[in-house]
């Protein structure tokens, strides 16, 4: 009786067995995935090099001593450092979102070069050149992206681009002031007049981002970005100046991951 029972219990713990054993499989297959899985949320913060430079020209004229005189000011934009944050976020393994700001304050220097006709003598111009760099430009870049990624190993690339709304504020010359004194062949400067200008355009970006992870929730990634957008300052009884916001920028920065 008692081989009987023993019989019978090992058949039903070997029945049990067989059938807990795909269940005890499938547990540790989930764990496992649960595990390797893509973070859904991924925030970023990043410097970069602003290695684009901006140029772009202003000129007038007008009527002084009864003849026509002119101005003219070349301004160039400088690099700089770029701040960005942001996230991305994913919707699968390989597709996500992406939304960052970025903030970018660089010089914007002008060199003028100013004709004045002579107040005794016609065809006799007279002429000044100087520079003022004290002028500033700053950006801000709003970037909404589509990203595409990859896992390789401890590495994930993204490869993003999408549109970009660009808010900047310009300083530009309004004034420069001359004088001369007898016999009036030659001009002094009198001093200049800074006024500034703020423009929002949209505009577009694509870029991609390498991010060696130290672990699951941790890793720097190196990034490279070009955006652009066509400003034009409206200025009042002026032309419009235009001129390139954005360019391409490349840096460092940390993921962390959630």
């Amino acid at each position: 009786m008692r081989k009987v029972v023993n019989a019978r219990t090992v058949t039903r713990v070997l029945i049990l067995a067989l059938f807990s054993m795909p269940l005890t499989i499938q547990a540790q297959e989930d764990r496992a995935s649960t595990s390797d899985a893509t973070p859904r949320v991924r925030l970023l913060a990043n410097g970069a090099y602003h290695t684009s430079t901006k140029s772009f020209t202003d000129s007038a004229t007008f009527i002084r001593f009864l003849e026509q005189g002119s101005s003219s000011r070349n301004y160039e934009g400088g690099t700089g450092i770029v701040f960005e944050v942001g996230s991305i976020y994913s919707i699968t393994s390989s597709f996500g979102v992406m939304g960052s700001i970025e903030l970018f304050d660089g010089d914007n220097d002008a060199a003028f070069r100013e004709i004045v006709p002579h107040p005794l003598f016609f065809d006799q111009d007279r002429s000044l050149e100087g520079r003022d760099s004290s002028l500033s430009y700053s950006e801000k870049a709003l970037h909404l992206d589509a990203v595409y990624t990859l896992e390789v190993s401890s590495c994930t690339v993204d490869l993003y681009g999408g549109p970009s709304f660009f808010l900047t504020e310009t300083d530009l010359l309004t004034e420069i002031r001359t004088s001369s004194s007898y016999p009036f062949d030659e001009l002094t400067l009198g001093g200049t007049s800074v006024g500034k200008f703020q423009e929002n355009q949209l505009g577009f970006n694509v870029g991609g981002a390498l991010t060696f992870r130290f672990n699951r929730l941790l890793g720097i990634a190196f990034q490279a970005r070009y955006s652009r957008a066509n400003v034009s300052l409206t200025r009042d009884d002026a032309k419009d100046l235009d001129f390139n916001a954005g360019g391409f920028r490349a840096g460092v920065g940390i993921r962390l991951a959630f």
